[in-house]
């Protein structure tokens, strides 16, 4: 279910490579964050009272300097290389929203929200960060989502409500929860699936070379090797790729046609190609050399 790679060095390379392409995504999120605490700070102080306004000023602050945290955390390979630091942050943020939920249920009179209410709504939030905070750590999410969900159910428990009330209320709940449940695994598996097919379309790209040097004379292989590719300008016709093999060239040469055409072409299909030719072009040469 959570498609982790067998090989060890594959799912370490697949989890860091994937931490570090959504840093920028990462510190977005963190920012908005901040950003919206800030604008209820300075909201606040015109209809709570003191009490009310230092209260959710402490729980803010410290969700804000875990977001903080967060951010400078990712300017570190100590972010890209341990998953597991995903635990600590949210559940430093999750501690902070129980702050936030307790101080903006003392204010159900002002707000209209009851506790209830401001429990369903922020944790909800917090699973929706979270599903995409968790980056490439399905496991741990899973882990931590769990722990949530067993604490809002605690707290439903003993909360003196009837037991309609809770149902519905665990229901909306768990409406976040599988929302961002699957959000998280969709995003895990479709990075894995990506990954896997570079690590594919790499392999392919080492036997082609392969390939290439044991037909090609070494310092021609060499030569192709050092020079950066050049990209012609793009053409409206097909273009194809003929491996000639001819006895009366050089023993490992071989004579390569190129017929015109787009440069635009799917990278798995044309690695495909360029080896079909070679395989085609090694069989008439040993043919061709049989009968000479």
């Amino acid at each position: 279910m959570l498609g982790r790679f067998e090989d060890p060095d594959t799912e370490r390379a697949y989890v860091e490579g994937e931490r570090l392409a959504r840093i920028p995504g990462t510190r977005f999120l963190a920012g908005i964050g901040i950003v919206t605490l800030l604008s209820y700070i300075g909201f606040n102080p015109l209809h709570f009272p003191r009490e009310g306004v230092i209260a959710y000023n402490l729980a803010a602050g410290i969700f804000i300097a875990a977001l903080v945290g967060i951010i400078a955390l990712t300017f570190t390979r100590f972010y890209v290389e341990r998953g597991w630091i995903d635990m600590l942050i949210f559940t430093a943020l999750g501690v902070a929203m129980i702050m936030l939920i307790d101080a903006l249920g003392d204010q159900a009179a002002i707000t209209g929200i009851s506790r209830f209410g401001m429990a369903i709504i922020n944790l909800g939030i917090l699973m929706v960060f979270a599903s995409v905070g968790f980056v490439a750590t399905t496991r741990y999410y899973l882990a931590w989502a769990g722990i949530v969900l067993v604490i809002y159910l605690a707290f439903l428990v003993q909360a003196d409500r009837g037991i309609v009330n809770k149902v519905y209320t665990f229901t909306n709940f768990t409406t976040f929860f599988t929302f961002a449940t699957f959000v998280n695994w969709d995003i895990d598996r479709r990075a894995r699936k990506t990954f896997a097919a570079g690590q594919a379309l790499d392999l392919e790209r080492r036997k082609t070379e392969e390939l290439l040097f044991n037909v090609l004379p070494p310092e021609v292989a060499a030569r192709l090797q050092a020079e950066p590719p050049v990209w012609l300008p793009a053409s409206t016709d097909a273009a194809s790729i003929k491996i000639v093999a001819d006895s009366d060239l050089p023993r490992g040469a071989a004579r390569v046609v190129w017929q015109g055409g787009k440069l635009e072409y799917d990278l798995e299909e044309a690695t495909t190609a360029v080896r079909s030719a070679l395989q085609t072009a090694a069989v008439e040469l040993t043919a061709t050399t049989r009968i000479a």
